[in-house]
């Protein structure tokens, strides 16, 4: 698979992103709707854990280049190019090109994956990441490039210290931090708070344009479409929705 950039752009606000991971960690389903929907992918008698895999038609990639993620071998593989600019400016960080992904044999398989588990009585999401597999299965080859929340969490996720660590570094030189890698505590948050943000904003554009998809019998797309439906009341473009979805989330505690 490679990207074909599309010429849209679309802009999620940085600032946004504690209230989009709120509103992912809020999608649930009660055990026995779950197990309806999942038919022979778990069993009511075992424990529920269950890795859903969706293979998007498009794909949202950083309009600018400061972090690697993804890093420059996805991005060659991919055939991305993203703009390079040292400054760093939170407009860029929040800029997103819409790209269509395309499938050319090539030994690349990109996919997005959203981890569910049990707890307390409820099927929730515990992660979401975009996924980057190259080469044949069992091959030496074969390896891949993760980008991912591991923990949906909010209590685990520094976002006081992300965006205090953004606003001072504004303006500043993102090569000077970056030659540090994880000693610098600038390269360090950034790279955090980009990570969950490209995560989330994937999964969630995925969701608002699942009416799209080709196979609409699928388990991935009965499980999600009642959240991909409630997504997209909330505006008739993505930017829109994710704007409405930010106001509701600063309302729950």
């Amino acid at each position: 698979m490679k990207v074909e950039k599309t010429g849209q752009v679309v802009k999620v606000d940085i600032n946004y992103t504690p209230n989009l991971h709120k509103f992912i960690d809020s999608i649930s389903w009660n055990v026995e709707d779950f197990i309806n929907l999942a038919g022979n992918k778990v069993s009511p008698s075992s424990r529920i854990e269950l890795q859903v895999v969706i293979e998007p038609d498009f794909l949202l990639l950083p309009a600018y280049k400061y972090l690697p993620i993804p890093n420059e071998f996805v991005l060659s593989k991919i055939e991305f190019e993203p703009k390079y600019e040292d400054r760093i400016k939170i407009e860029n960080l929040s800029t997103f090109e819409v790209c269509k992904v395309v499938n050319n044999f090539n030994d690349v398989n990109i996919t997005i994956e959203v981890g569910l588990h049990l707890s307390s009585g409820i099927v929730k999401p515990w992660m979401v990441g975009v996924n980057f597999e190259f080469g044949p299965k069992n091959d030496y080859r074969w390896f891949f490039e993760y980008s991912y929340a591991s923990s949906l969490d909010t209590s685990f996720v520094r976002y006081e210290d992300y965006f205090k660590t953004l606003r001072w570094a504004r303006g500043r030189r993102y090569s000077n931090f970056a030659r540090l890698g994880c000693n610098s505590n600038v390269f360090h948050n950034l790279y955090s708070i980009e990570k969950l943000a490209f995560a989330f904003t994937n999964f969630l554009y995925t969701l608002y344009i699942l009416d799209t998809s080709k196979d609409k019998a699928s388990f991935e797309y009965n499980l999600f479409k009642p959240y991909a439906d409630l997504l997209r009341s909330y505006g008739n473009t993505f930017e829109g929705a994710l704007s409405i979805v930010n106001e509701a989330m600063v309302l729950m505690v």
